[in-house]
């Protein structure tokens, strides 16, 4: 696992999250900013040093349809020596929790939002292909749940 400092990783994890919650791939957050396809998914590997440039910020601000400041953190944050490393923890959604935040916003943003219509549709919204079988695992899981406390 890498190591980067604590405001990057923050903010990984944060366009993370929205570019789960608006349904949009690594892949295609990569291509509507104008990097490499790779980009963001190098950024989201735990195992990769990477993280976002500040200079990118306006453009995946306006491909997660945000603002710049919708994902640096509040002013409660609990701010670190910027030259302090953490270890790169990226959320996923193999965590049941994670999972469980994301679906409780698509739901909160939209209730008639198709992706909540059914399991192969929030699949679909989270390009989750069928060889993520941990992820689809845990998503079925909380959405079956969600569903049920949801009616």
């Amino acid at each position: 696992m890498q190591k980067i400092n604590k405001l990057s990783l923050y903010i990984v994890n944060y366009i993370l999250f929205l570019r789960l919650v608006i349904g949009k791939s690594a892949y295609d957050l990569s291509i509507g900013i104008k990097k490499n396809k790779n980009y963001v998914s190098h950024i989201e590997d735990k195992d990769k040093p990477d993280h976002y440039n500040s200079a990118d910020f306006a453009a995946i601000a306006d491909e997660l349809e945000c603002k710049i400041h919708d994902f640096i953190p509040s002013d409660e944050w609990d701010v670190s020596d910027s030259h302090a490393k953490v270890d790169k923890v990226v959320d996923t959604l193999k965590d049941p929790r994670f999972a469980k935040r994301v679906i409780s916003v698509i739901y909160a943003r939209n209730t008639q939002d198709k992706a909540l219509e059914s399991i192969e549709n929030l699949y679909g919204h989270f390009h989750l292909k069928s060889d993520k079988v941990e992820e689809r695992k845990v998503v079925k899981e909380v959405w079956e749940k969600f569903v049920v406390n949801n009616k």
